[in-house]
């Protein structure tokens, strides 16, 4: 879903090193700077960046969201509360001879690690929707990444589809046999499912290598990729960009 709302974006055609460069150094100051301010800024202008330019539902964006935002929250509460034998200055909730409280610097620090966490995931967020995985593969071979790993996350990437559609089909004639009667019967048919994708996965792995020999296959997999070019005008947006948001951090700061 993702890898198709990046190939139907508006910013699809722009230099996908530009769009890291963004991206990155956006989170980097973010996660630099920890204030909740710059980062409920930087949140917010993410937000409208996506809106604009990626063409995704409500429900779409809260499908992809739910899962990072609970695991923040669960990570915050756990680093927010105490359990003590004396209340601290935040709040206290006794339980028996100890208290559930939390400082309010604790409460604070945590306001601002959960807000920076928020921030750091929608500037992921949006370089995963304007950006296909085969462009961020080119960023890779840009930075000298070893081209080892580069063809080892190309192979994963792709497998990691043809699982997904083997499991869903197994799962719907699963399903039309009436598999999900009861815990038991569930449960025996996830496992049989699992045991089969398992088969699938070596088989499939076999026939992608034995396709890949008839090819000529070197040891290194070679795709013809497009580097749009980038203009003047979007190298000094950036700079200006950049400049800016380092001097909201500064007066922020203060």
């Amino acid at each position: 879903m993702m890898d198709k709302i990046a190939y139907s974006s508006k910013l699809r055609e722009k230099n996908p090193c530009l769009k890291t460069v963004f991206a990155v150094g956006t989170l980097l100051l973010c996660i630099f700077t920890r204030n909740l301010l710059f980062s409920s800024f930087i949140l917010i202008g993410m937000g409208l960046l996506l809106k604009t330019y990626v063409k995704t539902s409500l429900h779409m964006w809260i499908h992809l969201i739910v899962v990072p935002i609970l695991f923040v929250i669960l990570s915050t509460i756990t680093i927010l509360i105490n359990i003590s034998k004396e209340p601290l200055s935040g709040f206290a909730v006794p339980i028996g001879a100890i208290y559930l409280t939390a400082s309010k610097e604790g409460i604070k620090t945590s306001c601002n690690l959960a807000m920076t966490a928020f921030a750091s995931i929608s500037c992921l967020y949006f370089l995963s929707l304007t950006t296909p995985v085969i462009d961020l593969l080119t960023v890779l071979k840009v930075i000298r990444c070893p081209s080892l790993i580069i063809e080892l996350i190309l192979l994963i990437y792709r497998f990691i589809f043809i699982l997904a559609n083997t499991a869903s089909s197994i799962h719907t004639a699963q399903k039309c046999r009436l598999s999900e009667t009861n815990y038991r019967t569930l449960l025996s048919a996830w496992s049989q499912m699992l045991a089969i994708l398992f088969v699938l996965a070596l088989k499939r792995s076999r026939a992608v290598y034995d396709a890949m020999e008839a090819r000529c296959y070197d040891g290194r997999i070679n795709v013809l990729l497009e580097m749009p070019q980038v203009s003047i005008k979007e190298k000094w947006m950036l700079g200006g960009y950049f400049g800016f948001m380092i001097l909201l951090a500064i007066i922020i700061g203060l």
